[in-house]
């Protein structure tokens, strides 16, 4: 009996052992010098959760997008559904991005309020790891948000995951490459640069490697003025619902 339970707790260990590495983050998060390195100035590798008042800006940043808005519903969508479906899915970035990766920021040098923020994510060699990591960041948030809206928000909210998802390496061609999730700039900061001066930072970052995001058709050009290829146009269709919705694979080749 001794041997067998010896034997238990020697898998149990094996065991956890085994998750640890599985779910152990592919590089180490950004530092400060590690940004001074690739020549970034200005932008700032928080080494903590942002705060609820700056997460709360930052996806507040996104309530003005269509992309949201039509996961919410569209027209039809109630203010509160919206902005629920909006910080879900900005939540789920953010929690990926500062487990697996960086997220970095721009703020204002007076009172340190969040100008804007990017999360940046490091290449993986294993497109199934990269998957089992992002449901690991969101597994403590429970029953996806939009599950709980109604059948037109879990339609639209399946057809935006599988579209993206089936998308994403098929436009970076299975190469390793860098993840840009929710670039937003707070409403007190749009129109300044901030935009412009944290995906140009998440590009000298990138150091030559591809760079991966996913956009409305509203912010193609702002992408591609900085060298990203539009890779393919992704149909958002929603099951049992005619309301397609187009969204845009990006990559910036370096």
């Amino acid at each position: 009996m001794m041997i067998l339970v010896g034997v238990g707790c020697g898998l149990a260990a094996i065991a956890a052992l085994m998750l640890h590495v599985v779910f152990r983050p592919v590089a180490k998060p950004l530092s400060a010098a590690d940004l001074e390195r690739a020549g970034v100035k200005g932008v700032i590798s928080e080494t903590k959760p942002l705060s609820a008042v700056d997460r709360n800006a930052i996806k507040d940043a996104f309530l003005a997008g269509p992309d949201f808005k039509w996961l919410a519903g569209g027209s039809a969508s109630s203010d509160e559904v919206h902005r629920q479906v909006t910080h879900y899915m900005i939540e789920c970035v953010l929690r990926y991005g500062k487990q697996y990766g960086t997220v970095l920021t721009i703020r204002d040098d007076d009172d340190n309020a969040l100008l804007g923020s990017l999360c940046l994510v490091p290449p993986y060699k294993s497109n199934l790891l990269r998957k089992a990591h992002f449901l690991r960041s969101v597994l403590s948030l429970g029953t996806p948000e939009p599950y709980r809206l109604g059948k037109g928000c879990k339609a639209r909210f399946d057809a935006f995951t599988g579209g993206t998802e089936a998308a994403h390496h098929e436009a970076v061609h299975n190469r390793p490459h860098w993840y840009v999730g929710c670039l937003g700039v707070a409403d007190c900061a749009q129109g300044k640069g901030v935009g412009k001066r944290l995906i140009e930072a998440a590009i000298k970052i990138s150091a030559g490697a591809p760079l991966y995001l996913e956009c409305h058709d509203g912010n193609v050009p702002f992408y591609e003025h900085r060298g990203f290829k539009r890779e393919k146009q992704i149909q958002l269709v929603p099951e049992g619902l005619d309301d397609e919705f187009p969204y845009n694979a990006m990559v910036h080749w370096g």
